[in-house]
């Protein structure tokens, strides 16, 4: 696992003696996830695809899911069915905690930037409802985009919803499939190396999408990058 900053762990375990939080898994007062927690996590291989499961060439996409979805690569390094990634996501999404998403990528920004291939690449995020972002207060993909950017890479809000769609979440396999067709438009030009970033992939849909719209704008190479896939 990448550890992260030294200055970062000292800050949060300040801030933890006056605001304590509660491990989502064990309950012991540590952080989102204590120590113990944290060192269980498997990280996904690269090797793997994200999509489907097959043997993919270190890019996290089998060649037919990269076909199918226009990315070049995809970095998803947890599935979602482990309770303690399922947990931070629903801590994030549902109980309105966007520093459980920062909690995870300071555990793994590192890991996960070195697996993109060398390029000039800028950051942007898959657009929330209006309506759920104002409720939540934050989009949750955006909040991952520019924790993994940091303040060395840039972040570009590049894409917005055309139209209103139901919650992927819930939707059977065929209906995610046709659910955001066409549901998303640029709003600016992109560079040549672009990082889409969400919460989870589990058709990869919304990427397909979203890689389908920015690719139109200019993007010749694109990665994704998500918390956890399945």
């Amino acid at each position: 696992m990448t550890k992260a900053p030294n200055l970062q762990i000292i800050t949060r375990q300040v801030l933890n003696v006056v605001f304590p939080i509660n491990c989502l898994v064990c309950g012991r007062e540590s952080d989102w996830l204590c120590d113990e927690c944290l060192k269980k996590l498997t990280v996904s291989r690269s090797i793997t695809c994200c999509l489907c499961g097959k043997y993919a060439q270190e890019d996290g996409l089998c060649a037919k899911c990269q076909k199918e979805t226009k990315l070049a690569g995809a970095i998803a390094l947890f599935k979602y069915q482990d309770p303690a990634i399922g947990a931070l996501v629903k801590a994030a999404k549902y109980q309105k905690y966007p520093d459980a998403l920062r909690f995870t990528l300071m555990h793994y920004r590192a890991q996960i930037l070195k697996r993109l291939p060398v390029g000039e690449w800028q950051f942007t995020f898959i657009p929330g409802s209006p309506d759920h972002q104002k409720k939540r207060g934050f989009n949750q993909a955006e909040v991952i985009a520019r924790a993994l950017a940091g303040q060395e890479l840039p972040v570009f809000k590049t894409l917005e919803k055309s139209r209103e769609t139901e919650p992927q979440v819930g939707l059977d396999r065929k209906k995610r499939l046709t659910n955001l067709a066409g549901a998303f438009e640029a709003t600016r030009k992109v560079g040549i190396d672009v990082v889409i970033c969400d919460d989870v992939v589990t058709t990869g849909t919304t990427l397909k999408e979203a890689a389908k719209v920015l690719h139109k704008t200019g993007a010749k190479r694109i990665f994704a990058v998500t918390i956890a896939h399945g």
